[in-house]
């Protein structure tokens, strides 16, 4: 056989082993290299640098590509006392374990703070605040919070308490596109009315804003104590305290 006929020959065999070997794997196309902005790259630079304001900015971005990076930074800041700035950060980038950390603080029985419940959960914002705002200003969740009024340090004196209403109803149009219901001091409980119908109604297009809070489990058995009661929703952990 001539040197030509052999080179062919062995072409031919290469080929088709390449293709069946195509026909026995899926198509996996190739990895995709990421390319990093400027402003990107000063915010991972940022994070790994424990600072704030770059921890901050990733979450506000609402960018996935941040989760790695503030996962690996939440223990450099787990024990500053009041600062959950990383928690805060990775609920707005939708981590299922914060946001499950997130709900069953914010309907604790010890969490009678409204302005500030209020506070953190728009601080998230998305389908998941919308929808822990809409539980709050119900029945259901005024008897929570009613509940926890007996840890309040002026529960025995003339101090007023407000429900958690009055801030959510001055909150959420900052938190809806194009809200329909403007703020008017003087009428929460009827603007709290208001928004739970519209909020119902528009459930399909609300449901989209992230983060959505997919994978949080919303039932009254998931919590106990303001914590999530399986422990692997506990992923990351989030603290209680003072307003930052």
């Amino acid at each position: 056989m001539s040197i030509s006929k052999r080179l062919f020959t062995f072409s031919m065999v290469v080929f088709l082993l390449g293709a069946a070997a195509a026909a026995q794997e899926p198509d996996v196309p190739p990895p995709v290299a990421v390319t990093l902005t400027a402003e990107q790259a000063r915010i991972l630079e940022g994070i790994r640098a424990n600072d704030w304001r770059a921890i901050r900015d990733a979450g506000r971005s609402r960018n996935r590509i941040y989760l790695e990076a503030l996962a690996a930074a939440l223990p450099r800041r787990r024990d500053i006392p009041g600062d959950y700035i990383v928690q805060e950060a990775l609920a707005q980038l939708g981590d299922t374990g914060q946001l499950q950390e997130l709900w069953c603080w914010s309907i604790g029985e010890r969490t009678y703070s409204s302005s500030y419940i209020s506070f953190r959960l728009a601080q998230v914002g998305g389908w998941f605040a919308i929808r822990a705002f809409e539980y709050l200003m119900s029945p259901t969740g005024q008897t929570h919070w009613e509940r926890a009024l007996r840890y309040h340090p002026d529960k025995n004196t003339d101090v007023a308490v407000l429900p958690p209403k009055f801030y959510m109803v001055e909150a959420l149009p900052a938190l809806i596109p194009n809200s329909p219901i403007p703020y008017t001091a003087g009428a929460e409980h009827v603007l709290a009315d208001m928004w739970r119908n519209w909020i119902a109604e528009h459930r399909a297009e609300l449901s989209l804003l992230q983060p959505t809070g997919e994978g949080v489990d919303y039932s009254p058995s998931a919590c106990k104590d303001g914590k999530p009661r399986d422990p692997r929703q506990r992923r990351h952990g989030i603290k209680s305290g003072a307003r930052r």
